[in-house]
């Protein structure tokens, strides 16, 4: 066992977030993670600081080909000679680390070389304005340009506080190296979506407020909601409630059993959390000794009453759930599978989760290590904070939980990640 990495404890992964360079309304192609392989060097320099996400300028990149590589179809771009990759956020945010300004483009900017290996995503969006569906052609800051024609590819711009319903889903997976880009259709492991009750920044300090939100008394504020979906299983860190993996460690590479925390892409990064660049969907720790947390816990099936019908809760995108008629539920309940968009869209939905009524499931303790430390969010169910065992939920009405805001705008050195090994997670 000698020459084994130490497991992690974990402390540094909490609740807060490290300060967001773009909301949640998102439209285009975005960074996750931007670096530079150093020369004799293990580690890569990283040029976007660890858990931001920042605009990405794609639009001098040329098409070249189209492929398919693990049954997953892709466009492959390329950079004209000379050219390079720009990050840009806009002026409302703080001056990031590592960016400057680009007058030209009125914005925050940071000029990448060709070689930098770089991470993201492309997203797209569609709200409601005065009851009307449109399709959101840009954001920028607190704004957004949208057309309710598909022949218009102009749109009007008007203030994201006057979109509701907003809709945004990942389209594609994009990684850049070398002056080329590689836009991949995701499949169900990469791909998400999110669903706002209204548009929102979601940058500045204090945030939280600009989304509106159905709260229940004694949530403790964390990365997953009061409303879960069948099947899922949680982890308790710092009395925190996180989404969590299993790590399987076939090599045995540590001491002990570990785990993985996890957050939905769509929010900003908790402290401590970064990307695995072959697993990118997620924030998710380092993995985490098992024995360092407070414990694990799992939910059965999550059923409601809604508009008169009985129904399943089989996802959960913030403020929306997607659902099913229980009737059509087998009778044997199985462990949740992350859905894909095509699953998503099989499903009714999305439905607010305040229009839920008699929300049920029953919570199944796994493990309670540190039975000193009441986990308070239980009290938001009507349970005891101390359950070493199972109990029943019963909530008259569905609600979310307020949206993750940074409480200052400053560095957090705490969220640079190294890159997490190549693994193989179960699906919670």
């Amino acid at each position: 066992m000698q020459g084994l990495p130490q497991v992690r404890a974990g402390e540094d992964a909490g609740g807060a977030v490290v300060p967001p360079l773009s909301g949640p309304v998102r439209v285009g192609d975005y960074a996750r993670s931007a670096s530079l392989a150093a020369s004799g060097e293990t580690q890569s320099q990283q040029l976007l600081p660890g858990g931001m996400v920042a605009r990405w300028d794609t639009s001098s990149a040329r098409w070249q080909s189209a492929g398919q590589s693990w049954g997953s179809d892709f466009d492959l771009y390329a950079l004209p000679a000379g050219a390079v990759w720009s990050l840009l956020v806009p002026r409302t945010v703080a001056c990031p680390e590592g960016f400057s300004a680009m007058s030209d483009r009125g914005a925050w900017g940071m000029a990448l070389p060709r070689e930098a290996i770089v991470d993201g995503f492309r997203a797209a969006a569609t709200a409601l304005l005065d009851g009307t569906r449109v399709r959101l052609l840009d954001v920028w800051g607190d704004t957004a340009r949208v057309s309710a024609d598909e022949r218009d590819a102009l749109g009007d711009w008007v203030r994201l506080s006057r979109l509701t319903q907003v809709v945004v889903e990942q389209t594609r997976v994009l990684t850049g190296a070398d002056g080329e880009l590689t836009a991949s259709v995701p499949d169900r492991f990469m791909d998400w979506r999110v669903v706002l009750p209204r548009g929102f920044d979601g940058t500045a300090a204090g945030a939280a407020g600009a989304a509106p939100e159905v709260s229940l008394p004694h949530w403790t504020p964390s990365f997953v909601g009061p409303v879960p979906a069948s099947g899922q299983t949680f982890a308790v860190h710092g009395g925190v409630p996180f989404k969590a993996s299993v790590f399987h460690d076939r090599d045995g590479v540590y001491r002990e059993p570990v785990t993985v925390l996890k957050a939905d892409p769509y929010y900003p990064c908790p402290t401590g959390f970064g990307i695995d660049r072959n697993y990118s969907k997620w924030w998710m720790t380092e993995p985490i000794a098992t024995s360092q947390l407070d414990g694990t816990f799992s939910v059965a099936r999550v059923r409601a009453m809604w508009r008169g019908r009985h129904i399943e809760v089989r996802h959960v995108a913030y403020a929306y759930a997607y659902v099913r008629e229980l009737e059509h539920v087998p009778g044997r309940q199985r462990p949740a599978r992350q859905p894909g968009l095509a699953q998503l869209d099989a499903l009714e939905g999305p439905v607010r989760l305040d229009e839920l009524e008699h929300v049920r499931f029953s919570v199944s303790v796994k493990t309670r290590l540190r039975n000193d430390r009441p986990w308070q969010f239980l009290e938001a169910w009507g349970l005891n904070p101390y359950l070493r065992t199972w109990g029943a939920v019963h909530l008259e009405r569905g609600a979310w939980q307020a949206w993750p805001a940074p409480a200052a705008r400053t560095t957090i050195a705490a969220s640079s990640r190294r890159r997490l090994r190549t693994a193989s997670y179960a699906t919670a």
